[in-house]
């Protein structure tokens, strides 16, 4: 291979989405679903009792009109002001093919967490961490329970931060998600926030 064939893709974390089903009969009783959250600078890493799931930490902002081709698991956001991007891998390839930038000040800086790049990966995770099953044209979606979300932030970061952290996580979340050919999905959750 030569040098000017390499990509970011070749150097990226993998796409991963694992389903599973862990039942924990005295959470299930409450209503509650526990999501590990990890939203790190390479990767953003969600566990749940639904499924193990890990995309990069890419989330780039695209025109309206913007439809790429998408592929499995390629991931698009919308927030309910219209504005959409596009996550993890299909974020990558956009940017390898030169069609759009990103602020890496933004994206790999500890500060991150006051930016709309880090709201993007919080829903992200949070939707993947409520699909229950995998439909034809859709994902089954929990509802109608509680969220319990524990980050993996240092504790120093975690006094620091915490009260901007706590108005990313806590309360009424409100987006749009799709992945690959399924169609778009409205998610609107109420959650809170376990710190370490």
């Amino acid at each position: 291979m030569k040098n000017n064939e390499i990509t970011l893709q070749h150097y990226a974390a993998k796409t991963r989405f694992e389903k599973h089903r862990i039942d924990i009969p005295f959470l299930s009783e409450e209503g509650i679903i526990p999501i590990g959250l990890d939203i790190g600078y390479s990767t953003t890493k969600v566990y749940s009792i639904f499924g193990t799931y890990m995309f990069l930490s890419l989330p780039i902002k695209v025109a309206d009109d913007f439809c790429p081709p998408l592929e499995d698991k390629d991931i698009m956001y919308k927030d309910m002001e219209g504005n959409i991007w596009i996550v993890g891998k299909l974020a990558s390839k956009n940017l390898d093919e030169a069609r759009i930038q990103t602020q890496p000040e933004i994206i790999y800086s500890r500060w991150r967490i006051n930016s709309a790049e880090f709201l993007v990966l919080l829903r992200v995770g949070l939707f993947l961490g409520l699909i229950e099953d995998d439909l034809e044209d859709r994902y089954k979606i929990a509802d109608n329970s509680r969220l319990a979300i524990q980050t993996g932030l240092p504790k120093l970061y975690l006094r620091g931060d915490r009260v901007k952290l706590e108005e990313h996580f806590v309360g009424k979340h409100c987006y749009q998600v799709k992945v690959a050919k399924k169609g778009w999905q409205t998610i609107s959750i109420r959650s809170g926030f376990y710190g370490q």
